[in-house]
């Protein structure tokens, strides 16, 4: 059975380093949400987190319509996302997995965000910018996951972390 695997987490969580990895060792298309923004923030057109999640599940769609289970990396922040997966999945008889991601150890996260390549859709570049944001959207991250999930702790080492992903996806259904 195909797996669509989506992600979850505050950005500097560890998410896009993890799924790219998980990907790499399942040989599932990783699809970022951030790559997207990114388009739509250097063509200076409107309306971009509605559009990118339009278009990440459109593309995560045609990769399971090919026959291939597929990972969609988003921070899920609101639960229309993780809706609109659970829907996506129904559709394509999918199952739907997801990996949570928390960093536990603040003086590596804090590194992580500031040390962080740059993008040109990343609104949040400072730690201080980010306890703000952190503050305003922990609510939106509050919702009910009625699918498998894993929470992960980022902080750790990050093959270790994905050996108990990989294992995690092959065993629970």
């Amino acid at each position: 059975m195909l797996t669509l695997l989506l992600f979850k987490g505050l950005m500097g969580t560890g998410k896009s380093t993890l799924s790219q990895t998980v990907g790499k060792k399942m040989n599932w298309p990783v699809l970022n949400i951030d790559d997207l923004a990114d388009v739509f923030v250097s063509r200076q057109l409107p309306d971009r987190q509605a559009a990118c999640y339009d278009i990440l599940f459109s593309v995560g769609e045609s990769f399971l319509k090919q026959g291939f289970s597929v990972i969609l990396e988003s921070s899920l922040k609101g639960k229309e996302g993780f809706e609109r997966g659970k829907q996506l999945a129904r559709t394509m008889n999918a199952e739907l997995k997801v990996i949570e991601c928390f960093c536990s150890n603040e003086t590596l996260w804090r590194e992580r965000l500031e040390t962080r390549p740059y993008r040109p859709n990343q609104l949040v570049r400072n730690w201080e910018s980010f306890l703000e944001y952190r503050e305003k959207a922990l609510p939106d991250f509050a919702y009910k996951i009625d699918c498998p999930v894993l929470t992960v702790d980022t902080a750790r080492d990050l093959e270790t972390i994905t050996s108990e992903v990989v294992t995690w996806l092959k065993e629970v259904n």
